[in-house]
């Protein structure tokens, strides 16, 4: 992630340790920003094909507000139901261009 003092790296864990803690019952709303990534402690494969843990990030461009949840796998399957879950249906949102993001594919799941 490229941080330049530990200060900057304090910064941003209160930050997405406040949006997370803005969580409630309520839907992300407005526009919302969604991405995957994979986490693990040590590693050399990334991507897709890895077997670290997956996880479905969303945040919400105007607000504090973040959801970050695992998936079970990176197909639209799993994700669909997260995205779901987490966004209102009035929401728009953008994501990397991956066709498992593409509104056909969360609305079938």
């Amino acid at each position: 992630m490229g941080f330049g003092s530990q200060g900057t790296v304090w910064n941003c864990l209160q930050k997405l340790r406040h949006g997370i803690a803005a969580r409630s019952s309520q839907r992300l709303d407005g526009l919302v920003v969604i991405d995957e990534s994979y986490l693990s402690v040590k590693g050399k494969v990334r991507g897709r094909g890895t077997s670290k843990a997956l996880v479905l990030v969303a945040a919400e461009d105007n607000r504090v507000r973040i959801r970050i949840e695992p998936a079970h796998d990176a197909s639209a399957n799993s994700i669909g139901p997260l995205i779901k879950r987490n966004i209102r249906t009035d929401a728009y949102f953008t994501a990397d261009g991956w066709s498992v993001y593409s509104p056909s594919a969360i609305s079938e799941k």
